[in-house]
């Protein structure tokens, strides 16, 4: 039974409904119901029973053992069940009881919740885990240290004395990796030697010198890299004509595409020599073409030959007057003059052509850059071979005269020419022996 807090008349809770439900705090009654309550305990459970004034004498059951027990009439007696005790009517209690809740012994107020040591077991295992994995991603890296330098050796030099006599101490060495103290950026050891990078013009000579070779192959793959270096493949020109006349057509053709990107100018001309039909034309043009036209004068002495020095020799003064070999197949021309040709009549003379060849061969030899020896040698050598062509009726020779004044040029540098100019000078040919007599004079 439990009071209601208008009536104050007594309300019975079912008993599967209060096993089953948690019992509610009943709210505390106002002033007037707490002066006109008493609390009356009940014998058989001890449970405190709240029970209207009114109800003084009558009989109420007890809501948990559900006993009868006997309220009693007046305020302190004593009843069959038990003591009573009433409400405080001061106003000193009645104060106090508004300022703290009232306590209902049969409804008892739940403690508070004492999870916060879970929690912080929680909060601190996480911190434990962030912790442990920072650790770990430090550890991943690898920290270079160098070993400490070894220690200066402090002992006495009256204790060294009786050692050995004392060696320059070695250089310490570096452990590039120990676990005494961090690597500064000065002592970290040297990177390893790289491999050199090949400069690109040593690139371009060894692909020249592989155009060279006899394999066709090989040919074709050096061809197939100097195509990507453009115009600085002109180094090699030289290689490249002379792959454009190989006899395998593969590498005739390639040879051709790659010099047309590399010298699209001299490519023109040099192609039309080898397989055109104009071929003085084209050797002219390449003339104009000057310094540019450098990498085709093996291809022009080439067609000295077919078209002759006196044609040929022109060209190659105008593109490079200081080639070598320039130089040396003028100096072979001159230490080589032309047979000469007898007629039936007695008269010698020489060839048309083989005579022009000669006669450039003498013009063109102040333009070529040779050494003075090396051309008073081959005019020498010439004049040896003319010495005898003589006829024997007239004594007569159309090339001596020639060499002899070539030598008089040189003056004080042709001497080692007296002693065949003093023999030349008895010759019975009136126009030799004039220009020998002259020439001794110029050089001695």
């Amino acid at each position: 039974m439990f009071p209601c807090p208008r009536c104050q008349s007594g309300v019975q809770v079912p008993l599967t409904q209060a096993e089953s439900k948690p019992a509610q705090t009943v709210p505390p009654p106002d002033r007037e119901a707490q002066v006109l309550q008493v609390v009356v305990p009940c014998p058989k459970c001890g449970s405190r029973l709240r029970v209207g004034r009114k109800k003084a004498g009558c009989k109420v059951s007890c809501p948990g053992c559900r006993a009868e027990l006997v309220v009693p009439s007046s305020f302190g007696t004593e009843g069959s069940g038990g003591s009573s005790r009433a409400v405080a009517s001061s106003s000193g209690t009645q104060r106090s009881s508004r300022n703290s809740p009232t306590k209902h012994p049969e409804h008892p107020i739940p403690k508070q919740s004492r999870n916060w040591p879970l929690a912080f077991a929680v909060l601190l295992g996480f911190a434990l885990l962030a912790a442990t994995g920072v650790y770990a991603v430090n550890s991943l890296r690898p920290v270079r240290t160098v070993a400490e330098p070894p220690k200066p050796n402090t002992e006495s030099p009256a204790a060294s004395s009786s050692h050995a006599p004392l060696s320059p101490p070695p250089e310490p060495t570096r452990a590039p990796y120990s676990v005494s103290r961090p690597v500064r950026s000065e002592e970290l050891p040297p990177p390893p030697p790289t491999a050199s990078v090949v400069p690109r013009e040593d690139t371009i000579k060894q692909l020249g010198q592989e155009l060279r070779t006899s394999k066709p192959a090989d040919k074709l793959k050096a061809l197939n890299h100097l195509a990507g270096y453009g115009t600085e493949a002109n180094t090699v020109g030289e290689e490249l004509i002379e792959a454009m006349a190989d006899p395998t057509p593969e590498v005739r053709d390639l040879a051709s595409e790659v010099f047309e990107k590399v010298n699209p100018k001299v490519h023109q001309h040099v192609f039309t020599v080898l397989r055109g039909m104009n071929k003085p034309g084209a050797l002219l043009a390449l003339g104009e073409l000057r310094t540019d036209a450098k990498v085709a004068v093996p291809l022009i002495l080439n067609c000295q030959e077919t078209q002759g020095a006196s044609f040929i020799f022109p060209i190659l003064a105008k593109i490079s007057p200081q080639d070598k070999r320039f130089a040396a197949s003028v100096l072979s021309l001159v230490s080589n003059p032309p047979p000469e040709v007898i007629r039936k009549a007695g008269t010698a003379y020489t060839s048309g052509r083989a005579a022009l060849d000669f006669h450039a061969g003498l013009e063109h030899l102040s333009v070529i850059e040779a050494s003075t020896s090396d051309k008073v040698s081959a005019l020498v050598k010439g004049l040896q071979k003319t010495e005898g062509r003589t006829d024997e009726i007239y004594r007569t020779t159309s090339d001596t005269h020639l060499l002899i004044a070539q030598l008089q040029k040189y003056k004080g540098d042709a001497k080692q020419a007296l002693p065949l100019l003093k023999k030349l000078k008895l010759s019975r040919n009136d126009q030799v022996r004039q220009a020998a007599t002259k020439a001794i004079k110029e050089i001695e």
